[in-house]
């Protein structure tokens, strides 16, 4: 290949990244099944601050789940989304109120007056 063509081949794969990234975002929360095909099959996803790690798709699903089913009044601010052939960053604030158990290994205590 040449080098126009390299170029538009990684252009179109960063294009793609960032497609699946904006449809992951948009529909996490609201039906989680429906981001699983966007997984591979060996998906493992690690929060290192929460010391939480889930292996596979149905843990990932579950975990969406649980953790989406706790939360209420969901605000997303963009801060700054950008990618590369194999990876994407979207930085963003996420704001919201615990409403009930489910969210796995909560930083603070949940109020249950």
């Amino acid at each position: 290949m040449n080098e126009v063509a390299d170029v538009m081949e990684r252009s179109d794969i960063v294009a793609h990244n960032l497609h699946v990234a904006g449809e992951h975002i948009e529909n996490e929360a609201r039906d989680p099944a429906s981001v699983m095909a966007l997984y591979t099959d060996d998906i493992v996803l690690e929060v290192p601050g929460r010391a939480l790690r889930f292996a596979g798709r149905a843990a990932i699903e579950e975990n969406y789940r649980r953790m989406f089913g706790s939360m209420t009044d969901i605000e997303i601010e963009p801060l700054e989304r950008f990618a590369t052939e194999d990876r994407v960053v979207d930085d963003m604030i996420a704001r919201f109120a615990l409403s009930a158990m489910g969210w796995p290994m909560p930083l603070f205590p949940l109020d249950r007056a």
